[in-house]
């Protein structure tokens, strides 16, 4: 009954300074939505790496440039990031090493090659070339809306071309025969593919609604006859164990470089585990960043705390003089801190979601709702509520009771 009592003054007090009050909240919304809206885009992108990862299949394989260091059970611990920045060690005789291993079906390689996307109008921003050959596919899944993926014997110059680069080229979906200029040379379009729902991936690292397939050739032929290989995706065939298949494939390639392990072959679960790691790294990064703004709120919830402890000093005598004690005193101000900081902290997370569908919106996939944010965001408005509301309501209970009535603003 005592703490109802505390929570009507409380709520009196705050009402009786509206703006000021609503102004301190806003500094706890603002920062607890930034958090919220970080761990929420986090999560969702890491919802859609597996979710693809998972429609692809438990047999996919993928062999990167870079080391992955992995404990004595074989699990991956690191990944070597900085060799995606350097040029690839992939070759071509790792393609045809990876595709005649045993217990593999199919292997694609993925060589991007830089360069602009246009037609005879415009340029397209943000369209990607990537050169492969026929079995990407099957490999990759990949589905054909009109026309047809690359072939043995499709002609040089063909191109397959992502749904929405399409239609921001072409202006339809439908554009069989018609050209556009890659790195300024013409190549005609041979096939659209299907609209891809969640495209942007990880895994993939291209966005496969605004990709430019080409053939290896004609890749190479951008890059002075050599195959600058990114990346090689295979599948391995039923019944096999893709453990093991990766396992011989990797051994298989350590005797092409020579000993040395300047890449890696991943087994699905393992992309995703490392993808994991990326987007917690940069989730905790930006969090902290985001977290200077929560802090920033703390110190308003403080400071219009102390105003508030001087302003009512003389009511804090007489209710002192009547008999209060100095929990009680504490637990006011308490409560009106914390009532600030909760109001603040939910009003933020659904600010923070808002924000983070918006976002989602333009990044191509939807952020993830987890009652682990929900809890983390308000957790940390408490937090932030009791500790800067601590100090205020310490000076408030310790105040003396005849100086205090003594007090006149």
């Amino acid at each position: 009954m005592r703490w109802l009592v505390d929570f009507k003054i409380a709520l009196t007090n705050l009402k009786a300074t509206k703006v000021r009050t609503a102004l301190t909240i806003l500094g706890i919304v603002i920062g607890v939505a930034s958090v919220t809206m970080v761990f929420a885009l986090g999560e969702g992108a890491k919802n859609m790496v597996r979710g693809q990862v998972e429609s692809l299949g438990e047999n996919m394989l993928t062999v990167r440039p870079g080391k992955a260091t992995r404990d004595g059970a074989g699990n991956v611990t690191s990944y070597n990031f900085l060799a995606a920045l350097s040029a690839s060690t992939l070759t071509e005789h790792d393609l045809k090493t990876v595709a005649s291993t045993s217990g593999i079906e199919k292997a694609a390689p993925l060589m991007l090659v830089t360069g602009s996307v246009s037609n005879s109008d415009h340029r397209v921003a943000h369209g990607t070339i990537v050169a492969t050959t026929p079995e990407a596919q099957n490999v990759l899944d990949l589905g054909i809306r009109v026309g047809e993926f690359i072939t043995p014997n499709s002609p040089r110059g063909t191109v397959v071309l992502g749904d929405d680069l399409a239609i921001k080229l072409l202006g339809s979906d439908t554009v069989i025969g018609q050209k556009i200029l890659l790195r300024g040379q013409e190549f005609t379009v041979s096939g659209v593919l299907k609209d891809f729902t969640n495209s942007a991936s990880v895994s993939n690292v291209f966005d496969l609604n605004n990709v430019a397939f080409i053939q290896m050739d004609d890749g190479k032929a951008f890059n002075q006859g050599i195959a600058q290989i990114q990346q090689i995706n295979a599948r391995s065939a039923g019944g096999t164990n893709p453990s093991q298949v990766a396992g011989d494939a990797f051994k298989a390639m350590l005797n092409n470089h020579g000993g040395e392990e300047d890449f890696s072959v991943l087994r699905a679960e393992e992309t995703v585990q490392l993808t994991d790691s990326v987007f917690k790294i940069l989730t905790s990064f930006t969090s902290a960043v985001a977290g200077i703004s929560i802090i920033v709120g703390g110190v308003g919830i403080m400071n219009i705390m102390l105003v508030s402890v001087t302003e009512r000093t003389r009511e804090i005598g007489i209710r002192k003089a009547v008999g209060a004690t100095n929990q009680q005193i504490l637990s006011q101000f308490l409560i009106e801190s914390l009532m600030m900081s909760i109001v603040g902290g939910v009003f933020g997370v659904l600010f923070g979601y808002a924000l983070a569908y918006l976002g989602g919106t333009f990044l191509g996939f939807m952020p993830g709702i987890t009652l682990g944010i929900v809890g983390i965001a308000l957790g940390v408005s408490l937090l932030v509520g009791l500790l800067f509301g601590a100090g205020p309501a310490i000076k408030a209970a310790r105040k003396d009771p005849i100086e205090a009535l003594r007090y006149f603003q």
